[in-house]
């Protein structure tokens, strides 16, 4: 994973973030007494919130060609 993680940082944190979704939805559903529409709202919110999350995360991590050689140029050596 954490190879993965290296070369490929906007898939690994969007896969985990699907699959803690998924298993908060599976969850839900399983050990909460809702009706079919709740349960459908509630993945709607759900699904909303693992994009955002996702989105927020992936930007927090990767930077753009463009960044990355501007801050070269200004001679920083670490990103933050």
């Amino acid at each position: 994973m954490n190879k993965i993680k290296q070369t490929e940082p906007s898939m690994a944190t969007a896969s985990g973030v699907g699959i803690l979704a998924a298993a908060m939805v599976a969850l839900l559903a399983t050990f909460i007494d809702l009706t079919p529409e709740q349960i459908t709202a509630l993945t709607s919110v759900i699904i909303l919130a693992s994009g955002v999350i996702s989105g927020w995360l992936i930007r927090r991590q990767v930077y753009s060609p463009a960044t990355v050689a501007g801050l070269s140029e200004d001679g920083q050596s670490q990103l933050e």
